[in-house]
């Protein structure tokens, strides 16, 4: 990995938030990114949406998220 390189720092900030902000030498701002998205993505069950998505559930995801919600 090249950390002189923007685009590559770029480009690992999108695939995993918070990892940009790590190889710009911003641990602290970095791990509190990774952090926040790991809690918000569990608490919303955001990887059970995708999960449903692919399997062509979708529909019936967002229709048992809005009953019990």
């Amino acid at each position: 990995m090249n950390r002189n390189n923007k685009y590559e720092k770029l480009f690992w900030s999108i695939a995993l938030l918070g990892f940009g902000q790590i190889l710009n030498g911003k641990f602290l701002k970095g791990l509190l990114f990774i952090a926040l998205e790991f809690l918000i993505n569990v608490q919303s069950n955001f990887n059970e949406i995708i999960i449903s998505s692919f399997h062509g559930k979708l529909k019936k995801q967002f229709n048992k998220r809005i009953m019990a919600g």
